[in-house]
């Protein structure tokens, strides 16, 4: 039996390649809205909706493009915030600064006027913060369940979609959450892969945390990069008693026999070059839920790459030439999907 050490180291690589494997990336909070849409479209409705780490309220107004009905409180860390908020049409907000325990003492780091982000309880191990772009400050920590107690419309009933981007700080803010997780159907959080925060949990921690919270990985909506390497991912999490939870657990019905469903993903990058489009369920445990995961990526970058590739090649040259060329970026991308079946 594996080790849960092990476990987790094998997450967080396959989760990383799973990301470097991606095609493109779209311009930030594309890809997340493009999801979210989906789900409308999916009759998913998102009328009550918390948003933990407000900011300057740029994914506010990104939800409420995606369901304009919804009823949406903000919660924000930083005070000084809070104009940005008004400027951005943020119509409900609080100053706030989440954790597990009501009233207890924290130390927050908090970025100067120059900073866009950063904000943290975790203090970031980046050059950024060693050349002083933040300063410690002492606060009062509240619990979420404390302060949606408090608000009209949030203290009891259905919580469609809890959003959070606390900077490390997710199972300080979810250990505070119980009785609101417990009526949540949907969350969103943004989950490091790289150590960023020091002492923060990395995606493989929360995956974990949130699946005997009883939530299952959804989607993987947002991708960030920093000098073409994955250190953040916006995982989408659905409660496993849910309608949509049914349904992706369904998927399974629609693939025309199980012989149809490669063993590795090198097996789907090979289908995938041939035309193919295989599909994976999405599933609990965590390491189920990533390996499928990154073989449904993998495959999805193995086929963009070799039309490309080939698309290319063409114009330039002959139909061996492009050839040639997509069996070259197919043959890259099996060599991605190796390394993910070697790792697991």
């Amino acid at each position: 039996m594996r080790s849960p050490g092990h476990l987790h180291d094998i997450v967080m690589r396959v989760l990383a390649i799973a990301c470097a494997c991606t095609a493109s990336v779209a311009a930030e909070g594309e890809m997340m809205a493009a999801r979210l849409n989906a789900l409308v479209a999916n009759n998913v409705t998102f009328d009550t909706v918390v948003d933990v780490g407000a900011h300057h309220g740029e994914w506010y107004n990104l939800m409420h493009g995606v369901s304009p009905q919804a009823n949406i409180l903000s919660l924000e860390a930083d005070g000084d915030n809070a104009p940005k908020l008004e400027a951005a049409g943020v119509a409900r907000y609080r100053i706030a600064v989440l954790g597990d325990r009501d009233g207890a003492p924290a130390k927050f780091f908090k970025t100067k006027h120059w900073a866009n982000t950063g904000n943290s309880l975790f203090r970031e191990e980046t050059k950024f913060f060693q050349e002083g772009a933040a300063d410690a400050v002492q606060v009062k920590l509240e619990t979420l369940d404390t302060l949606l107690s408090e608000e009209e419309g949030f203290a009891e009933g259905t919580i469609d979609l809890l959003k959070l981007d606390v900077q490390g700080a997710e199972l300080m803010v979810l250990k505070g959450a119980q009785h609101t997780l417990k009526r949540t159907q949907f969350l969103l959080l943004e989950a490091s892969i790289v150590r960023y925060n020091k002492g923060a949990p990395l995606a493989a921690d929360i995956i974990a945390a949130l699946d005997a919270y009883g939530f299952q990985v959804a989607d993987f909506v947002e991708m960030h990069y920093y000098d073409d390497i994955a250190f953040q991912v916006d995982i989408l999490f659905v409660r496993r008693s849910s309608n949509r939870a049914a349904v992706i657990d369904a998927t399974g019905a629609h693939i025309p026999a199980a012989s149809s469903l490669p063993l590795s993903s090198s097996d789907i990058v090979k289908q995938a070059g041939a035309g193919e489009s295989p599909v994976a369920l999405l599933q609990s445990p965590a390491a189920s839920i990533i390996a499928h995961t990154v073989a449904i990526t993998t495959a999805a970058a193995a086929a963009s790459a070799a039309a490309a590739a080939g698309a290319a090649a063409g114009a330039a040259a002959t139909a061996a030439a492009a050839a040639a060329a997509a069996t070259a970026a197919a043959a890259a991308a099996a060599a991605a999907a190796a390394t993910a079946d070697a790792a697991i």
